[in-house]
């Protein structure tokens, strides 16, 4: 979360003529409403279950870029699923650069709607981490 995956997926695509998709783009697509509705309505695990079928849809796309949510290496189904024919990058920014960038966005990080976001971001890190 906040460490530049649409930003840098968009530029790879480009630059190496493939198609970018985003999963979070395609989860609401595909629910018909937004990451925060489907958290209020159907709870993280919800999310979770949508973000399984989304990935195993697009995980063996050819001549593609995809940004995965955060969240998805939380899931070894979603690993497995990519590391077959996919190059997985993950990309890295300290807690504080994560706070700045997603400052603006307080409604559509239903993760970070706590009191403490930085603390909750220190915490998500070291959660996915591994």
């Amino acid at each position: 979360m906040g460490t530049g995956k649409t930003a840098v997926g968009k530029l790879l695509a480009q630059k190496l003529g493939k198609t970018f998709f985003e999963t979070d783009v395609l989860i609401e697509r595909k629910a018909g409403k937004s990451i925060p509705e489907i958290f209020r309505q159907e709870g993280e695990i919800g999310f979770r279950e949508l973000e399984i079928e989304v990935i195993k849809e697009i995980a063996g796309r050819k001549n593609a870029v995809i940004a995965c949510g955060g969240g998805a290496v939380l899931n070894t189904i979603n690993i497995d699923r990519l590391k077959r024919e996919c190059v997985i990058v993950c990309l890295a920014a300290s807690p504080e650069v994560i706070l700045k960038r997603t400052s603006a966005d307080k409604d559509g990080r239903p993760l970070l709607a706590v009191a403490d976001r930085l603390r909750q971001i220190k915490e998500l890190l070291k959660f996915r981490r591994p």
